[in-house]
């Protein structure tokens, strides 16, 4: 289950203490028992329905190594948990045998085994006569130090901007209601959770599980339940398709299904999804780049049947998983069972019981998914201190938000290979985008940090117009824009080592991605609609992205910022094939200054084509007469 990490407990169920011991937690993560060990602790002793044991015991979190002055070292880190119920059974549970008490031993012996329970397969398996040498290790007293473990792989995972969260949906036959939860985002998930005393979301299903605990007490019975657990922040990519060891869906499932009384794991849609069509399961897959989206690469799902796991490989979307738990074994009115030494018919043993501990499992499946989770991102990015792990994450993300690059000129996805260069000559830079991504500013500052000449189609129309493109799209209308700008865009010098901007639409004509596309090496730049209309509000709104808005705003009665809202979308849409099907490369510009962007790009261009090894640059060859000739930046 565990690839980087190591984790191992030991201890018994009323032994002195359980023992816990996690390797591979980096150094440098600022780690505190009473402040991010003991509150999960605490959660897991909580919740309706449970037992006299947790009245017993008040859990607290002792670090005893791999931790110095609240900052791990990268070594081990050791935990204990004192049983304090161990003070009960002393002269039973202790181990060493000049210890024991022989009378108190035989009250305690256990030979009828709990259907449900571990009790006989451990018992034959282990060669004991004494079950209770198995169910003290089988008890689910074991997932306190699961959960204290965990706390600390969760902390991890808080560090890199990662939440998870368990919560209850169904005890016995209630279930929270679909649309209670439909629209709660994780944080108010949580809120809510906590107010609940079995730590479910949806108030009126809280109340009525809460009735049937008290009903099952009343029956001395036990209820199972479902649990949903979620992760915010994941990035794309932890896990692997590549082997069935590495896939992500599987690690979790074991590491769940390892949880005493877990009996079901599933991700997303899950079992619902098997009755349903392809075309309602699989969920489409729009590109919207920005901040929501940086962690997958500028791409969502509109929908997330697939919890979050396609591949066995995360992508991006929230992680959803519901964990199935059977109601406990130990029943206070107990069922026929057999005792193994006289092999006569006899009620099975009572152990303190709960009457649930689905509330319990909520927080230890947060537990044991974190740890997988932690687990799952040091095995992507590695690093021995929180810092360099934190730069690898950085990096990565990087690398996703301009994917696909191309190794080398040939591999073009598929397009002819780049033109070949003219004698002496660079590729041109060409910048293409939507309104509002940043070409103009970008290309100024590559120009000039690479003294080339720079080209701004949009400039070079009006100085040929003599007048404002506003004027020629009122008095002539789009198609003679459009056309003036084929004419400029053909006229560019090729492979002459230029910077070219352009504008936001050159690239809908095919004949213009052919030109800008020989001697030229093409960046798109992205930007989500957000990150465009907040630029647009500090600038006159081009044309023909103001005509539409208003067109949008008239026909559908809509304030100024809502149709240009929906003008800024559809022009994305719509634009969306050309500008993939332009671009050698794509950047990102949300939340970046221009001077980051533009270093990104000049890296791209000198690794597409290294700079000529000269002290300058060489002289353009102006275009022809129907557009001006290049001006230097920083002349």
């Amino acid at each position: 289950m565990l690839r980087r990490l190591q984790l191992l407990t030991a201890g018994e169920s009323h032994g002195p203490m359980l023992v816990g011991i996690l390797e591979g937690i980096p150094a440098g993560l600022p780690l505190s028992a009473q402040r991010d060990i003991d509150p999960y602790l605490a959660r897991r002793q909580g919740g309706f329905g449970r037992g006299g044991r947790q009245r017993i015991e008040r859990d607290r979190a002792r670090i005893v190594a791999g931790v110095r002055l609240g900052e791990t070292l990268g070594s081990p880190i050791a935990v204990l948990l004192e049983n304090r119920d161990f003070r009960n059974w002393r002269g039973v549970m202790d181990p060493e045998a000049d210890l024991v008490d022989p009378e108190r031993t035989r009250l305690r012996r256990v030979t009828t085994p709990r259907p449900g329970h571990a009790d006989l397969a451990g018992g034959l398996k282990y060669d004991r006569a004494d079950l209770r040498d198995v169910l003290e290790r089988a008890s689910a007293r074991d997932t306190a130090m699961r959960v204290a473990l965990g706390a600390v792989a969760l902390r991890l995972l808080r560090a890199l901007g990662v939440r998870v969260l368990g919560h209850v949906v169904a005890i016995g036959p209630v279930a929270v209601r679909d649309e209670a939860l439909s629209d709660l985002g994780l944080d108010e998930l949580a809120r809510r959770a906590s107010r609940s005393p079995v730590y479910c979301a949806d108030g009126a299903a809280s109340a009525l599980m809460v009735e049937a605990v008290r009903e099952a007490m009343r029956r001395h019975d036990t209820l199972g339940g479902v649990v949903e657990v979620r992760a915010r922040g994941l990035p794309v990519g932890l896990g692997s398709h590549v082997d069935p060891a590495r896939r992500l869906d599987a690690r979790l499932a074991a590491a769940l299904m390892a949880v005493q009384a877990v009996k079901g794991v599933e991700i997303g849609l899950g079992f619902r999804g098997s009755a349903m069509s392809g075309r309602d399961v699989h969920d489409p897959i729009a590109y919207e780049p920005g901040p929501a989206t940086r962690r997958a690469g500028g791409y969502r799902r509109s929908r997330n049947g697939a919890g979050g796991l396609e591949g066995g490989t995360t992508n991006g979307e929230e992680l959803v998983l519901r964990v199935a738990m059977k109601p406990l074994s130990t029943l206070t009115e107990p069922l026929p069972s057999v005792d193994v030494e006289t092999k006569e018919p006899a009620r099975a043993a009572v152990e303190r019981t709960d009457a649930t501990a689905v509330p319990a499992l909520s927080v230890v499946a947060e537990a044991v998914v974190g740890t997988v989770l932690a687990d799952a991102v040091l095995e992507k990015f590695g690093g021995d201190s929180l810092r360099e792990l934190k730069r690898n994450l950085a990096g990565y993300l990087r690398q996703i938000a301009r994917h696909p690059q191309p190794a080398r000129p040939a591999a073009r996805s598929g397009r002819a290979p780049l033109a070949p260069r003219a004698a002496g000559g660079r590729p041109n830079l060409v910048l293409v985008g939507p309104p509002g991504s940043g070409k103009s500013t970008v290309a100024e500052i590559v120009a000039r940090r690479a003294r080339a000449p720079l080209y701004d189609t949009d400039a070079l129309v009006r100085a040929h117009a003599g007048r404002p493109i506003a004027r020629i799209f009122t008095e002539e209308g789009e198609a003679r824009f459009r056309a003036l700008e084929s004419q400029v865009i053909g006229s560019l010098p090729k492979a002459q080592g230029a910077v070219v901007t352009t504008g936001g639409g050159a690239v809908l004509d095919p004949a213009n991605r052919k030109t800008l596309r020989e001697g030229g090496f093409v960046v798109r730049l992205l930007a989500s609609p957000q990150e465009i209309l907040r630029r647009l509000a500090q600038r006159e709104v081009p044309m023909p992205l103001r005509a539409a808005a208003e067109a949008l705003s008239a026909q559908a009665g809509l304030a100024p910022e809502e149709g240009l809202h929906r003008a800024v979308v559809g022009l994305l849409r719509a634009r969306e094939a050309a500008y993939a099907e332009a671009a050698d490369a794509s950047v990102a510009t949300d939340g970046r200054s221009e001077e980051e962007v533009a270093e990104e790009i000049l890296r791209l261009w000198e690794a597409w084509a290294p700079p000529q090894p000269v002290g300058r640059a060489p002289s353009p060859t102006p275009p022809e007469a129907s557009a001006p000739a290049a001006r230097w930046a920083g002349d």
